[in-house]
């Protein structure tokens, strides 16, 4: 018999969804804190971007995938109504943030040299890759030091935090290395709105053709043999020497490798226009890499 907290979950779910009438794509943000309020446990711990620090609810976490896909398919609208036509979903990629903000949601986008810094703790201090201004309607992302696809990630981290933390003036930090992404001092309010921008940018439909059209099948640790191993690292690497990576190092291994089938085909981080760590990810999440 389901619990009292998860029979008011889906109680607070039906009432939610009946009173959703506004088609402003932030109109709905209101109620998700009252459901991340009640379904503190249990929690689940997602094997990339949480790995070892901050865990995320399940519910929220299949919540802000369903928005972050929802804004998707309101992009796509748009660029079928211009092109006159259906187009696929891969016919989208690589998915510009950039337009999602300024021809979906209104928001302006402007590029700076540098933004400045955020303490952290005393003798810390970070760069501020991005800041979105929700009354001045417009992101504003940091230029210097940061790569193109970190600088499409900032823009849907940014769209990420408007849509999920409507009561605040967001900004984030930069995660140049494996370890600061998984830093558990990073808030759970970056964690979410990094998984925002990693559906947005890697919608997990599109993610798995594209997946299915490179590999066989998922990339499972125990079951790699020493031929794809040599495909996955241009004959780096033999199958123990991957087994012996961390689980992102070999997501990223996968996210930059060309296809065991057809190798003229672009990698994942190519196809997608986002960095291998970004890719690599989003690929543990969903399980197609293991």
């Amino acid at each position: 018999m389901p619990s009292a907290t998860s029979r008011a979950a889906t109680t607070l779910l039906m009432i939610c969804g009946a009173r959703r009438t506004r088609t402003d794509y932030f109109g709905s943000s209101v109620k998700i804190h009252s459901y991340l309020e009640l379904e503190r446990q249990p929690h689940m711990k997602l094997p990339g971007l949480n790995a070892g620090s901050v865990y995320v609810n399940g519910f929220r976490e299949r919540f802000i995938r369903a928005q972050a896909r929802q804004l998707v398919r309101q992009f796509a609208r748009l660029i079928q109504a211009r092109e006159g036509r259906q187009l696929t979903s891969l016919e989208l990629l690589p998915i510009d943030p950039r337009a999602v903000a300024t021809e979906v949601l209104g928001f302006a986008v402007e590029e700076v040299d540098e933004i400045g810094f955020v303490p952290v703790g005393e003798h810390l201090q970070v760069d501020i890759a991005g800041i979105a201004d929700r009354e001045e309607r417009k992101i504003t992302i940091a230029r210097r030091g940061f790569k193109p696809a970190t600088r499409r990630f900032t823009i849907a981290h940014e769209i990420g935090h408007l849509n999920l933390h409507r009561e605040q003036k967001a900004f984030r930090d930069s995660p140049r290395t494996d370890a600061e992404i998984r830093n558990s001092r990073r808030s759970l309010r970056e964690k979410e709105a990094d998984l925002f921008a990693a559906e947005l940018l890697m919608p997990e439909k599109a993610l798995r053709e594209v997946f299915a059209r490179l590999f066989p099948g998922p990339i499972n640790e125990g079951e790699l043999s020493d031929d794809v191993a040599f495909l996955l690292s241009d004959g780096r690497l033999n199958a123990a020497q991957i087994r012996r990576m961390d689980r992102l190092d070999r997501a990223k291994l996968v996210a930059q490798a060309s296809s065991t089938t057809f190798p003229d085909l672009r990698c994942l981080v190519e196809i997608f226009a986002v960095s291998p760590t970004a890719m690599g990810i989003q690929l543990l999440d969903l399980r197609l890499v293991g």
